[in-house]
């Protein structure tokens, strides 16, 4: 991972196997990065893609290896019981044009990713909550 800190924007650049979540962690522990908003694009071939079902309150996870452009990377980076913790969501591009998402748990560069960091001032929590059973944003 290269990165630029550009005020309170940083632009990070992944290498070929470098995986997007690992490598989101790591900046926020280099940088001291509490609350984020996160974007890129890039390719990948890797991916780990969850579906949430809030009847089961669980995620069904799907692994897929293949060539894919990202279409659009979108989430943020909080903390979560003194963790770093991104929440990101992908659309991948297939090369005959049609396009699959979800939750992201993880992807590996393929060619590039070009992310780009938003640092927003204070730290933001996740707590439990127990109606969909998922650590979500603390605002109180």
């Amino acid at each position: 991972m290269n990165y630029l800190r550009l005020g309170q924007k940083i632009v990070m650049k992944l290498a070929i196997g470098e995986g997007i979540k690992e490598n989101l962690i790591s900046l926020a522990e280099k940088e001291d990065i509490r609350a984020a908003e996160v974007t890129g694009l890039g390719a990948v071939d890797r991916v780990d893609l969850a579906f949430y079902h809030l009847n089961t309150q669980d995620y069904e996870n799907h692994q897929i290896e293949e060539e894919f452009e990202v279409l659009s990377l979108m989430g943020n980076l909080t903390m979560n019981q003194g963790k770093y913790h991104p929440h990101l969501h992908i659309v991948l591009g297939r090369k005959d044009l049609s396009t699959i998402g979800g939750h992201l748990n993880e992807a590996y560069t393929s060619v590039t990713m070009e992310i780009t960091v938003t640092i927003l001032e204070g730290a933001i929590e996740r707590s439990l909550d127990e109606t969909v059973g998922l650590d979500l944003m603390n605002l109180d």
